[in-house]
C-alpha cells in the first residue's frame, strides 16, 4: 500500500517506494519470500503523497517534518497546503542551466535564458497526476532531466498535463551580448507590453526589444552597428524606430518600419534635410510626421553670449507621404526667437568638426487636430503650431513670450520644465510630458495640464514621480495610459516603470552597466498578440526540423 514512486512522494521517511534499482531488488526479496508458499495473485499501490509527504510517521504525531528532521520539500497538484498551518508545496519544479527568468511559476508561459554553445539543460520535478513533454519528446511524471539543442534567439516548448499548472510555455535563448536587466512586478501593470531601445548609456547594446508585463523579453531584434532610438509600434502592427547620428552626417538611416519577423517594411525619410531620430507619428492620412534638424551659417548669437557669426541647428516637422513626397512642413527659424534658447543651447561640433549650436533641440512631435505640438528641449518648452499658418498659438514653459501659457497649480512656477521630452495629447484633450528637471535640482516628473485657450492657461492635473531616479539629463518618456497609470523611462538613468498615480511602482525594468532606453512606448492589451511575437521571433530564428 502508498508504494512511492520517488523519494519525494513517500507520506513518511519510513513508507516503501519503487523508484530505482535497489528498490527493486529489495521487493524481488519479499516476492521470492512469498512464493515459496503460495502462488496467490500479488498487487502493490503505486502513488505519490503530494503535499501529504514528509509526515511522521502516524504514532509519532503525523505532522509535516522539517528538512532538519529528516522531511523534505514537498510536490503537489496545486500549491496548497495539507493544513493551513503548513509550508505550501512546489507545484511543478522546471528549471534549466543558466536559471530561467522568471523563476517558473503556472502563471507564466514565456521564459528567456542565457543558454550555452551546448544547449539548455532542462531539469523537471512533477508531481503524480502531472505530465511533461519537453522540446516536443514523449511525456513523463516524476524527476527527469533533458537537454535541448537550441542557441541564441531560439526557442523550444514545455507542454505540461494534469495538474493546476497544465498548459503550454516556452524558453527563449537571449543573445549573449544581450544587456543585463532585472525585472520586477509588486502589482497589476496595465500595459501588456513595453518597447525599449536599450542602446544608450555605457553598457547599451544595438538592441529592439520588447518586454511583457511578467518582465520578460518576449521580441528582440539587434541592429548591427546601428543605434537605434524611439522604437515604437505602429497601427498596422509593424515596429520602427530611428538611427542615433551625428548632426549634419552625410548619412541618413531614416526610420526602418519592420514587421515581426524581422523584415524591412518600409524606410521613412525626411526631404531634402537629414532625418532626426527623435520622434515618428502616424497620421490617420497614412502620412508620417518626422523631425529634421536643419543647419543655417552666419548667425548672429550675441544675444545669449555666443559668437556672432555662428552655424546654429534649427527645428524642421516635416509630414511625408508613404512614397516619400512632402505634404507639410515648419521650420523653428522666424517662429522661436533666439532670445529663447538663453539657457540649455549646447555647443557641439558637425560630423566633420564644425562647431554648432544646438538653439532648438526638438526632441517630440504629436498632432492635436490643426495643431501640431513640439518639444525644444534647449528652450524648455512646448510649442503649439497651427497648421495653417506655421504660428505659434500657444507656448508652455520657458523664457516668458506673448504666446506663453499662465500656469495654474505648479509651484515650481517660473522654473516650469527642465530639458523636457515627450508632449504627448490624450483622449481628453489634456497634455502629458516627461519633465526631466535637467540643471532644475529637482528629480525628473510626469506632468499632466490642462489648457484652456480662451483663458490663456495651463492648469496641472497631475505630477507623479518615482523616489529612484534623482537625476535625468536627457531622454525618457511619459504615458498615461487609459486606465490611469503612467508608464515612464526615466531620461539617462536604467530604469523604466509603470505607476499609479499615486506614484506606487506595480512594475520596473532597471538595466544594468549603464544602459538606458531613450523611451518606453508602452503597448495596451490587443496592440500585440503573444502568438504573433512568438511567431515572429520563430521566423527570424528558424530551427531544424531535426533538432526538435
Amino acid at each position: 500500500e502508498a508504494t512511492g514512486v520517488e523519494p519525494e512522494g513517500r507520506i513518511t521517511p519510513a513508507c516503501l517506494g519503487l523508484w530505482s534499482d535497489a528498490n527493486e531488488a529489495a521487493l524481488g526479496r519479499v516476492v521470492e519470500g512469498i512464493r515459496k508458499y503460495s502462488d496467490m495473485p500479488l498487487a502493490i499501490q503505486l502513488g505519490h503523497a503530494g503535499r501529504k509527504a514528509s509526515s511522521a510517521l502516524p504514532w509519532q504525531g503525523g505532522q509535516l517534518l522539517a528538512p532538519e528532521a529528516g522531511g523534505w520539500p514537498t510536490l503537489g497538484p496545486s500549491a496548497l497546503p495539507h493544513l493551513p498551518h503548513e509550508p505550501a508545496p512546489r507545484a511543478l519544479s522546471v528549471t534549466t542551466t543558466p536559471a530561467l527568468s522568471p523563476a517558473f511559476s503556472p502563471s507564466v508561459h514565456d521564459y528567456v535564458s542565457r543558454c550555452t554553445a551546448g544547449g539548455l539543460p532542462v531539469s523537471v520535478a512533477a508531481p503524480d497526476g502531472v505530465r511533461v513533454s519537453v522540446d516536443g519528446a514523449a511525456a513523463r511524471t516524476g524527476r527527469f532531466a533533458a537537454t535541448v539543442p537550441v542557441a541564441s534567439g531560439r526557442g523550444t516548448t514545455i507542454v505540461v498535463t494534469g495538474g493546476a499548472a497544465a498548459g503550454t510555455y516556452r524558453v527563449r535563448c537571449l543573445p549573449a551580448d544581450f544587456p543585463a536587466y532585472t525585472a520586477r512586478r509588486t502589482g497589476t501593470p496595465q500595459a501588456a507590453y513595453e518597447v525599449v531601445t536599450p542602446s544608450l548609456g555605457g553598457g547599451g547594446r544595438n538592441y529592439v526589444a520588447i518586454f511583457d508585463r511578467e518582465g520578460v523579453p518576449v521580441w528582440w531584434m539587434s541592429t548591427g552597428d546601428i543605434v537605434p532610438i524611439d522604437a515604437k509600434v505602429l497601427p498596422d502592427g509593424n515596429l520602427t524606430w530611428g538611427t542615433q547620428v551625428p548632426y549634419g552626417s552625410a548619412t541618413d538611416h531614416g526610420f526602418e518600419e519592420r514587421r515581426l519577423n524581422g523584415t524591412l517594411a518600409h524606410t521613412w525619410r525626411t526631404v531634402g534635410e537629414n532625418t532626426d531620430p527623435h520622434d515618428i507619428q502616424p497620421l490617420a492620412n497614412g502620412n508620417m510626421l518626422l523631425l529634421a534638424y536643419p543647419l543655417r551659417a552666419h548667425v548672429d548669437l550675441t544675444s545669449i553670449f555666443a559668437p556672432a557669426d555662428s552655424l546654429v541647428a534649427d527645428a524642421q516637422v516635416q509630414e511625408v507621404t508613404p512614397s516619400g513626397s512632402l505634404a507639410w512642413s515648419w521650420n523653428s527659424a522666424g517662429h522661436i526667437a533666439t532670445t529663447e534658447s538663453g539657457r540649455l543651447p549646447t555647443l557641439t561640433t558637425t560630423e566633420d568638426g564644425t562647431p554648432l549650436y544646438d538653439l532648438v533641440h526638438i526632441n517630440a512631435v504629436e498632432p492635436d487636430g490643426n495643431l501640431i505640438l513640439i518639444s525644444a528641449r534647449h528652450v524648455d518648452a512646448l510649442y503649439a503650431i497651427d497648421r495653417t499658418t506655421g504660428e505659434v498659438v500657444w507656448k508652455l514653459g520657458g523664457t516668458p513670450t506673448p504666446q506663453s501659457l499662465t500656469i495654474i497649480g505648479d509651484p515650481d512656477g517660473a522654473a516650469e520644465f527642465g530639458g523636457q521630452h515627450d508632449v504627448r495629447v490624450l483622449p481628453d484633450g489634456t497634455i502629458t510630458l516627461h519633465d526631466n528637471g535637467t540643471a532644475r535640482g529637482r528629480p525628473p516628473r510626469a506632468l499632466r495640464f490642462r489648457i484652456d485657450r480662451t483663458a490663456h492657461t495651463a492648469t496641472l492635473l497631475e505630477s507623479v514621480e518615482d523616489p529612484t531616479p534623482l537625476t535625468s539629463a536627457c531622454c525618457g518618456s511619459a504615458r498615461r495610459l487609459p486606465g490611469g497609470n503612467w508608464v515612464m523611462s526615466w531620461g539617462q538613468t536604467p530604469v523604466v516603470t509603470e505607476l499609479t498615480p499615486a506614484g506606487t511602482p506595480v512594475w520596473r525594468l532597471t538595466f544594468g552597466g549603464g544602459t538606458f532606453s531613450y523611451r518606453a512606448a508602452p503597448v495596451a492589451d490587443g496592440g500585440l498578440s503573444a502568438t504573433a511575437l512568438r511567431a515572429g521571433m520563430d521566423a527570424m530564428h528558424p530551427r531544424a526540423a531535426a533538432t526538435r
